[in-house]
């Protein structure tokens, strides 16, 4: 992917028009995490709550460790329940994913209630 592809994919994603918006995230979901995720990331840092809602929609079309921490991340310091919405459920399905492939361990964690 050339750097002015990105650049338009990056403009359209803050573009008014919704269409425009929704090609972009369309688009960035093709592309590999490793393409996708920076741009994400970026976007989950807007003021602009309406971006930052479309970043964690964005990243639950990538299910890897990676992108189930970014979300993690937002849902700690995250102010609107919009987004916290979001980022709770694609989290949720990131983290069954993320499991699943083998990603992702849990360790126990042991009872101290005698």
């Amino acid at each position: 992917m050339n750097s002015d592809r990105l650049e338009q994919i990056k403009l359209n994603l803050r573009n008014n028009a919704i269409n425009k918006r929704k090609m972009a995230l369309d688009e960035l979901a093709t592309m590999s995490p490793d393409v996708a995720l920076p741009i994400l990331k970026q976007l989950a840092q807007d003021n602009d709550f309406t971006l930052r809602r479309l970043a964690v929609m964005g990243l639950g079309n990538h299910c890897t460790e990676e992108s189930f921490q970014i979300l993690k991340q937002l849902l700690e310091i995250e102010q609107d329940s919009n987004v916290l919405a979001e980022a709770a459920t694609h989290g949720s399905l990131i983290f069954d994913e993320v499991r699943k492939m083998g990603f992702y361990s849990r360790k126990p964690i042991a009872n101290k209630i005698p």
